[in-house]
């Protein structure tokens, strides 16, 4: 919830103030592209406490197929207390830059390619009459790029978050 509050939320309001548009009016591509990704990092920051809590459980494995650091927590509010004794707020942002890279470059891939794509199909009129339609091709579009584009630094992030102890400078 958070992380899309913060990354389509501060979209949003960037188009809205036409802070990624050019002076014609149109989608600028750098503009869009800087104003995607400075809300992907945003949105990494106010998510990543509650990212590394959810991956480290979803981690856990059975001991005879364990792979990698295994954390052990009897719910949500466990790792939560648990992160914060053994590894202080440190831990809750373990893989936050991976995590900032990733979304600035995933949400510069999709909104940018979403919004370009809605521009583009109705400029050759493809969809004109269907908000929905129009929603839907140009999701089917940035779906595609961001698949592409995504991959490796999902599974550097994830990796990031089930690490041990964050050995970054943040002050507790």
């Amino acid at each position: 919830m958070l992380l899309n509050l913060f990354r389509l939320g501060m979209y949003h309001i960037a188009e809205v103030q036409g802070w990624t548009k050019n002076k014609d009016g149109d989608i600028s591509i750098n503009k869009a592209i800087f104003w995607a990704s400075a809300s992907g990092v945003m949105s990494g920051i106010a998510a990543n406490p509650a990212s590394v809590v959810k991956t480290r459980i979803q981690a856990a494995a059975h001991p005879s197929i364990a792979v990698g650091r295994q954390h052990r927590y009897n719910g949500m509010f466990d790792g939560i207390a648990t992160i914060y004794k053994t590894e202080g707020m440190k831990g809750f942002f373990a893989g936050v830059t991976a995590t900032c890279t990733r979304l600035a470059v995933g949400s510069a891939a999709q909104l940018t390619t979403f919004s370009a794509a809605k521009e583009r199909l109705l400029a050759q009129g493809i969809c004109t009459d269907s908000q929905v339609g129009l929603a839907f091709c140009a999701s089917a579009i940035s779906g595609v790029v961001v698949a592409l584009v995504i991959c490796p630094l999902d599974v550097t992030t994830v990796r990031l978050y089930n690490q041990g102890k964050s050995h970054f400078n943040i002050p507790e």
